[in-house]
């Protein structure tokens, strides 16, 4: 008797626990106005996790005590005139240390909504980041975001990182020194999707370099002594673009690779120059008003130009194994 009362409050106590609702974790807890954190604390918010990175008292949510610590659900964070971060680099820093889950991503939206964005940089702008590849910086219109760089490169990436996406900018360069780039991916990076970025100021408006890849789409670069250039096994998908008023509209160098099929090169020196193993596939390009030279190729380069109209002043040089390919 006594082991059958022993087994049925067993039984009674099994049903019990089986009959209480479950309840979803909360870890970390959710951000409350009611509640002060330390540094280091972290809190959920908006689906995402934040860390303190100073002490915080109970009141309203100020994003200056916060950094974003993992983005676990896909996020949009508006910059500009009246938005949530006045500046492009305080939202980068907001977000730098920052882990993207898989299948999520991060964009930072330059919104013109309630006036023209506008901002001065004294230093390059590295996209560097450890999830820059699921990370966007995004425009709302290309005509009224300029990011502006005053004798210092532009956006930089480097160091086998990738970023996402760049999208509706217009880059300025305010530089006296020839060596400035606009755009610089290197050493392995890559910039797999550069859209509607108009690049202008800069002597050297876009490179990939050492392995580096960008693709960039309806993309138009002018001025600078090289437009768009491609060294030492960089490649550069410029496909649809156009390039002007360049000294050296597009330039392929030491096994660098461009491809500017159905693109347009005009009111530069010289169209296009490859040398050294370079590689330009000009496909249907276009060309206009270039002064010097439609098409070079020289040391072993090759530029393919098929149902292209280069002009009559095409040229490779002499029995060096460069060939221009119509």
């Amino acid at each position: 008797m006594k082991i059958s009362i022993a087994l049925c409050a067993a039984a009674a106590v099994a049903l019990l626990t089986f009959a209480t609702p479950c309840r979803a974790q909360s870890y970390p807890p959710a951000w409350s106005a009611g509640a002060s954190y330390a540094v280091g604390d972290q809190v959920q918010l908006n689906g995402n996790v934040l860390r303190a990175i100073k002490a915080v008292s109970p009141g309203g949510f100020k994003y200056a005590s916060w950094e974003l610590w993992e983005v676990r659900a896909s996020s949009t964070y508006m910059i500009g005139i009246a938005q949530t971060f006045t500046s492009l680099p305080a939202a980068w820093t907001f977000a730098q240390n920052a882990r993207v889950a898989d299948g999520a991503y991060l964009h930072f939206y330059i919104s013109s909504a309630h006036g023209a964005f506008n901002e001065t940089f004294s230093a390059p702008f590295s996209l560097d980041h450890g999830s820059g590849a699921r990370m966007s910086i995004i425009g709302d219109n290309e005509s009224n975001v300029t990011l502006t760089f005053h004798d210092v490169n532009g956006l930089v990436i480097d160091s086998g990182h990738t970023f996402g996406l760049l999208s509706n900018l217009t880059l300025v360069g305010q530089t006296t020194d020839i060596s400035y780039t606009g755009i610089t991916a290197t050493r392995n990076s890559t910039l797999p999707a550069v859209q509607f970025v108009a690049i202008t100021g800069f002597s050297l408006p876009i490179i990939a370099e050492y392995g580096a890849s960008i693709t960039m789409n309806h993309e138009g670069v002018t001025q600078g002594t090289y437009g768009i250039q491609a060294l030492f096994g960089g490649v550069i998908n410029a496909e649809s673009c156009t390039v002007t008023g360049c000294t050296c509209g597009v330039y392929a160098s030491d096994g660098g690779i461009i491809d500017i099929s159905s693109g347009s090169i005009t009111s530069c020196y010289s169209g296009i120059f490859a040398e050294r193993r370079g590689y330009v596939n000009a496909s249907s390009a276009t060309f206009g008003a270039n002064k010097h030279i439609d098409i070079e190729a020289d040391t072993a380069a090759v530029v393919s130009a098929t149902s292209t109209a280069p002009g009559l002043h095409t040229q490779t040089g002499a029995n060096d194994g460069s060939f221009i390919f119509p």
